[in-house]
């Protein structure tokens, strides 16, 4: 059928991907195994330097031509977007004032239009797709195999070499292996950013969401319904959700490599949300409920630790958590906080109970 087609199609790209990087490497080896063996310094160096020219040159081309995948990625995040913003101002009554059956068609249109729209977009981004990530999995892999290739040349030419070319031949492997790994790593970078960038706007409901959700809570039983209304689910759901999009389709290292940067724009987010509101000690108590349940949720999807994401949001909940303004002091003298000062006098600002002064006054060594 059409979906064992597809999947024959996207093996057939994968193996195709990493014959060509096999071959490539293959090819280089030798290359360089046969420079080692003139016993010339100069030819071994040159030999050194075009390896380093092929693999940040003419396969990163190759891989990167396929990461295209951004423009059409933002066209259907946009799209969403506008499909949420149109929908919401019709039903609003913002963009149309009419009741009855004429606010339904207003609703109506604007959410065919903007749907069609993201239908669109949303197509050309799908079918672009699997070459992106056979892209992203062909760097990775590069970026994997280029250390033997160096160790390999390195070996050799220390066997064949005479003491004094093998100095020479040693400064041009290093000079190589750096230009060439920082050429692959940062087109890989590049993309996994992209490829992150295409998914962000599904995260941006749910994590929008915190924009309603109040941290004065003033007692108990509302810090019991707060509870009973977390935002930690949905957006974990739909953080799953996306993974789930791409993940068959990545290797295990992109994979990882991906969701920590989807799981860094959602720390930050829930982090410049929060600085717009203002907390007391039941909501301060809720915050970090919230900020646990996260990194307990988000642990269950990776192979590694989230900790290093979340660890801003964790010490914005520790600053939230002083019952005294005077307390800042103690907590900095601990030292580890991610947070400059300035930063940290503005999250205590977001406590009701804290006076602005009070803060100003606290005095922390630089």
């Amino acid at each position: 059928g059409a979906t064992g087609g597809t999947m024959s199609e996207d093996s057939s790209g994968d193996a195709s991907k990493s014959e060509l990087i096999d071959s490539v490497y293959y090819v280089l080896q030798r290359h360089l195994l046969r420079a080692a063996n003139s016993c010339d310094g100069a030819v071994a160096a040159a030999a050194v330097a075009q390896a380093a020219t092929l693999l940040g040159g003419l396969l990163l081309d190759a891989l990167s031509s396929q990461l295209v995948l951004s423009v059409s990625a933002k066209l259907a995040g946009a799209a969403l977007a506008s499909a949420h913003a149109m929908v919401a101002e019709a039903t609003q009554g913002t963009a149309c004032t009419m009741v009855g059956t004429a606010a339904s068609a207003c609703v109506s249109g604007a959410m065919g239009t903007a749907v069609s729209a993201a239908g669109s977009a949303i197509g050309t981004a799908a079918s672009r797709l699997p070459a992106t990530l056979r892209a992203l999995n062909g760097l990775q892999l590069s970026l994997s195999c280029a250390p033997r290739l160096w160790r390999g040349a390195e070996e050799a030419c220390a066997r064949e070499l005479p003491a004094p070319a093998m100095e020479a031949v040693a400064a041009s492997l290093e000079a190589a292996k750096v230009e060439a790994d920082a050429k692959l790593s940062a087109a890989l970078e590049e993309g996994l950013d992209q490829l992150c960038a295409s998914l962000t706007p599904r995260l941006k409901p749910r994590l929008d969401a915190l924009r309603d959700r109040s941290y004065v809570l003033g007692s108990d039983e509302a810090l019991a319904a707060a509870e009973s209304a977390s935002l930690v689910g949905p957006l974990v759901g739909e953080l799953e959700a996306a993974m789930a999009s791409v993940r068959s389709g990545l290797s295990a290292d992109n994979a990882e490599a991906l969701l920590g940067k989807l799981l860094s724009h959602c720390a930050q987010r829930i982090e410049a949300l929060l600085l717009t509101k203002r907390v007391d000690m039941f909501g301060a108590l809720q915050f970090e409920r919230d900020v646990r349940a996260l990194t307990g949720r988000l642990g269950a999807l990776s192979s590694r630790s989230v900790r290093g994401h979340t660890a801003r949001l964790t010490q914005v909940t520790a600053l939230l958590s002083l019952e005294r303004e005077a307390e800042l002091a103690e907590l900095w003298a601990d030292g580890g906080l991610r947070l400059s000062a300035a930063e940290a006098r503005a999250i205590l600002a977001l406590r009701v109970e804290f006076k602005k002064e009070a803060i100003a006054a606290v005095k922390l060594p630089s």
